[in-house]
């Protein structure tokens, strides 16, 4: 089978106050596979083209001057899960930077912020994983809009819980957001979050208890010039379009966008469907020819 490969490669010098930290390179998105060699070593592969591939080099790197090379192939045991109804392009068209984060300290965190029954208060709880497992020391502080501190907790463990009295809650006309600072001794993080919940009873969708409509699209990383490749300022002037055509909904049709589009939905006011990166229906003609959907569902435990 002919599998195309393209080859890239870059010099970089590691800044020296990174010394003692883990060093991280992060490909946000890269189609369909690769492998990484840093100074001449394989570091790893990848597969999962929309989805942030990320690689701890820091037993790799040396003092001065590291090169680090990436080898692409258009196809890879994945195309059959990426099979997705678009142009087919490959090759790194997302974000790649080096991060630098602390030996010991968090390693990721999931924050859910939602009113309770009265939808009059908000609460925050955050789940924590530390790298090696090993809890550190912290706070955790809520500022809203207006930089005013609303909330904060001590933590040092895997969890931290915070209530705010007379919440702003989060939707597309307004899209409020609270800005959330986790700080240990090793390094700030900061992030912004929107309180609120949705639910469906009835065959009606509702968001803080009221009725809602989605007036959606379909968002396709696609340009005519730059391809898979879409910047910031790209992406901004799509949001802007949307909003001023009362689009309020935006399914991420058949894979999840870059990481910074997320950011401005909640920032800007969009509802969102983040579809996984999976579209492998194309291979059911493999396994069966079913002559409708119904008959599909009927037989999926046989494939």
């Amino acid at each position: 089978v002919n599998n195309s490969v393209g080859q890239y490669k870059r010099t970089f010098t590691v800044p020296s106050d990174w010394d003692g930290r883990d060093v991280f390179v992060s490909f946000e998105g890269v189609e369909s596979a690769f492998y990484l060699y840093v100074n001449g070593q394989r570091v790893g592969y990848g597969e999962d083209s929309y989805t942030t591939d990320e690689f701890n080099i820091t037993s790799y790197l040396k003092k001065g001057e590291n090169t680090i090379a990436v080898e692409v192939y258009r196809w890879s045991t994945g195309s059959y899960l990426e099979n997705q109804d678009f142009i087919r392009m490959s090759g790194i068209f997302r974000d790649v930077y080096l991060l630098a984060r602390p030996e010991k300290g968090i390693r990721d965190y999931f924050v859910k912020a939602a009113p309770d029954a009265s939808y009059q208060n908000g609460e925050v709880s955050i789940a924590i994983t530390w790298n090696d497992g090993e809890p550190q020391e912290g706070t955790a502080k809520l500022f809203d809009a207006e930089n005013h501190l609303v909330a904060e907790a001590a933590f040092g463990g895997d969890t931290v819980q915070m209530h705010v009295k007379d919440a702003h809650l989060w939707n597309a006309e307004e899209p409020y957001l609270y800005t959330l600072v986790l700080e240990t001794a090793g390094e700030v993080i900061t992030d912004h979050v929107g309180i609120r919940e949705i639910h469906a009873k009835d065959g009606v969708l509702y968001l803080n208890g009221v009725k809602i409509k989605f007036h959606g699209t379909n968002r396709h990383d696609s340009d005519p010039v730059t391809g898979f490749a879409i910047s910031l300022a790209q992406i901004k002037k799509d949001l802007k379009v949307m909003k001023e055509h009362n689009i309020n909904a935006i399914r991420t049709s058949h894979y999840p966008n870059a990481p910074y589009c997320y950011q401005l939905y909640d920032r800007l006011g969009f509802y969102v469907i983040d579809e996984a990166d999976n579209e492998s229906h194309g291979t059911e003609e493999i396994y069966a020819n079913y002559t409708s959907w119904e008959e599909y569902a009927k037989n999926w435990n046989k494939l």
